[in-house]
């Protein structure tokens, strides 16, 4: 059976935008600082405060990018240079298994914000249920609900109206609530993209797969 990650990413340009965790120092690295990480299971290179903050954090991003398994850089929307953003490579969920700073003066400690991945998969898998699991598309109608989302999220500030106006939204776990523009939309909420458009689709045709079973 096909994963949740499979139809994502045979079916949209999604994935990368999902595959990816920050690090959050709490302080400024100091002389004498050693930090130690392991991300999806393959340790780096040991990385040594040098100098700065910003060649720290960009030897530590050097590090990770050696791995094979993420390639990191600095967040954009941090302009204290103490979060970076690492993404996963080769088609797998990156895990920031642990990230630890020693020695020096004082140590900065590390905040993981998983990846929205983990965050849309959870709120989409209570949406789902068990709705589609008596015809086997449960993974697929999640992924289509995370779709949907991610394409709503996409479409706001394009001046498209049925995107809905963005009413709250939260930086790092991703929770995002939309005002629902449903005119000239006869499926509603779900209509507004085509895979919500998809989800309903897949929904009914589920509801009449069981029908037809119970009642030939």
């Amino acid at each position: 059976m096909s994963s949740v990650i499979d139809f994502i990413q045979a079916r949209s340009n999604f994935w990368q935008e999902l595959n990816y965790s920050l690090v959050r120092f709490d302080r400024l690295f100091v002389t004498g600082n050693v930090i130690n990480a392991s991300i999806s299971g393959v340790a780096i290179s040991p990385v040594t405060y040098a100098t700065s903050q910003l060649n720290t954090i960009n030897l530590l991003i050097a590090s990770i990018n050696n791995t094979g398994v993420a390639i990191a850089e600095v967040y954009s929307f941090d302009t204290s240079n103490k979060t970076i953003k690492v993404t996963g490579l080769l088609g797998s969920l990156v895990n920031i298994d642990s990230i630890v700073v020693t020695a020096g003066s004082v140590q900065p400690v590390a905040t993981i914000v998983l990846s929205k991945y983990g965050t849309l998969l959870s709120q989409a898998t209570l949406i789902v249920g068990s709705a589609f699991a008596s015809c086997g598309q449960t993974n697929y109608a999640i992924a289509l609900v995370m779709m949907h989302w991610l394409t709503l999220q996409s479409q706001s500030g394009t001046g498209n109206a049925q995107s809905g106006v963005i009413t709250s939204k939260r930086e790092g776990d991703l929770a995002i609530s939309y005002a629902h523009n449903t005119s000239n939309n006869s499926n509603g909420y779900w209509g507004q993209t085509s895979y919500g458009q998809e989800y309903l689709q897949l929904k009914r045709s589920c509801f009449m797969a069981v029908r037809n079973r119970m009642f030939p």
